[in-house]
């Protein structure tokens, strides 16, 4: 009895142990908590800045067995690059 005691108790200890380390390195800090240097609040920049989308262009298109997006687009004229850029 007292050989089965010891293992039994040391893998009970070890058990207690991991899953006290696991449970408070996996919890996110309370929300009571503040820092000790707040972080200075940044104002986003406003959308106006941005330039305005270029002209949109519509256009029906005949699709053949086989094809993808880039060569429908390649066949339409835009470069591999751009075409590329669209698809993904």
């Amino acid at each position: 009895m007292r050989r089965r005691l010891l293992p039994t108790a040391l893998t009970v200890g070890a058990l207690a142990i991991a899953g006290a380390l696991a449970f408070t390195t996996g919890r996110a800090p309370s929300p009571d908590a503040t820092p000790a240097d707040p972080v200075p609040e940044v104002a986003p920049e406003p959308a106006a800045a941005q330039a305005p989308p270029a002209e949109v262009r519509t256009k029906t298109v005949k699709v053949r067995r086989g094809d993808t997006l880039v060569t429908l687009l390649a066949r339409e004229g835009v470069d591999r690059q751009t075409s590329h850029s669209i698809a993904t």
